[in-house]
């Protein structure tokens, strides 16, 4: 009796209880059972040390190297791996099939839909093998939405566990990864946040960029600058890492429009280089139906409506060329709606008022040079 009330004493104590909940965590995974490990220390040449809800252990460092024996994780990083077990005392993990536990965390892989990393080992016309641990699986075509290389590492879901060869798919950790990635975006982005992405295309519309695993968004032309939106190749280009501010989001359509320009300083809220009357060299950047669009000095953009250009609105084309350099008047200034109109018809005008000036005064010369002459004649 008095036995078993040492016993239980020796249980109450802090170290016992301690005891009893590793024992009853330990309990909670079996071999091959999937668990989340947390990185703490890289440095051994032969393993990862990590850290779990049921203690410390190990991952082999062969499973993190890339083609050019680059380690691919960090420090801090929160990974999925499988349980092997204990071994003198240390809790062994690891990230891929291994032996005698294949099928076992192939199965809990496809169950959990923890994504495998494997090396592409050949390429086939229907697809290709992948080398996975241990394993050769293969990831038919319509599974791997990109062209592939030997020996690239891609990362996978088992879709298909099959004792000759199991199917895994890109296509489905691509598609996974967009959801995680939109799902993390919802609850961190609101109008205003900042975003980093890769430009993924250029068009006549604006520019799209990679948030990544497919998500993408949009910066309009009107977005691009307060000043002058013709691209320039210089400027931007595809993979071309940008910043840009979020303006509007609707993730029920995935529609994220972005702004480069909300990241300048507005040059319209300063003193503007130019007044109302001034006459300028301005650059033709595009012909409407129902004016010119030019651009002024310092970048700006302004607008010749067809009334203030002289011509039959069906002629623009015909008179007027992309990138001519023609002289306009600024006619009005809208600072607040950020707007210039100019107009071709009042250079003209003034012009013309010149021209007239100029005939009066020599008309006016030669009344006082023939005046002169009488004078002197009737002197």
């Amino acid at each position: 009796m008095k036995s078993k009330q040492i016993g239980l004493d020796k249980i109450n104590t802090e170290l016992g209880k301690l005891y009893l909940q590793t024992l009853e965590s330990a309990s909670k995974y079996k071999i091959g059972d999937p668990i989340f490990v947390i990185v703490k220390n890289i440095k051994d040449p032969e393993y990862i040390f990590v850290d779990s809800d049921i203690g410390s252990g190990i991952v082999s460092k062969e499973e993190f190297y890339d083609q050019e024996r680059n380690l691919i994780i960090n420090v801090g990083e929160t990974i999925p791996v499988f349980y092997l077990g204990k071994k003198n005392g240390e809790n062994y993990f690891t990230t891929v099939p291994t032996p005698p536990y294949v099928n076992l965390i192939l199965e809990n892989a496809k169950n959990h839909k923890i994504p495998l990393r494997g090396k592409v080992e050949s390429i086939l016309e229907s697809g290709c093998q992948i080398r996975i641990g241990e394993i050769l699986a293969f990831c038919p075509k319509s599974k791997l939405k990109k062209e592939v290389a030997k020996n690239e590492y891609l990362n996978v879901i088992v879709i298909e566990v099959n004792k000759k060869q199991s199917i895994v798919s890109y296509l489905d950790y691509v598609s996974q990864k967009k959801e995680e990635l939109k799902n993390n975006l919802i609850q961190s982005l609101k109008v205003g946040s900042i975003v980093i992405g890769k430009i993924n295309s250029i068009n006549s519309y604006g520019i799209t960029i990679d948030l990544g695993y497919g998500l993408e968004a949009f910066i309009p032309n009107s977005e691009i600058s307060y000043k002058n939106t013709k691209k320039n190749p210089e400027t931007f280009k595809k993979d071309l890492e940008i910043r840009a501010k979020i303006i509007q989001l609707n993730w029920k359509e995935d529609k994220i429009i972005a702004s480069l320009k909300e990241l300048e300083e507005n040059p319209w809220m300063g003193p503007l280089p130019f007044k109302k009357g001034d006459i300028l060299d301005v650059s033709i950047l595009n012909i409407k139906r129902n004016g010119l669009i030019v651009s002024l000095k310092d970048g700006f953009i302004g607008f010749i409506p067809a009334k203030e250009i002289s011509i039959k609105q069906k002629h623009l084309n015909k008179e007027f060329s992309v990138d001519q350099k023609i002289k306009a008047m600024i006619i009005e200034i809208d600072q607040v709606n950020q707007k210039i109109i100019l107009s071709l018809q009042k250079v003209n005008e003034y012009f013309e008022m010149l021209d007239y000036q100029k005939y009066l005064e020599n008309q006016h010369q030669e009344e006082e040079t023939i005046g002169n002459v009488l004078f002197k004649l009737n002197g």
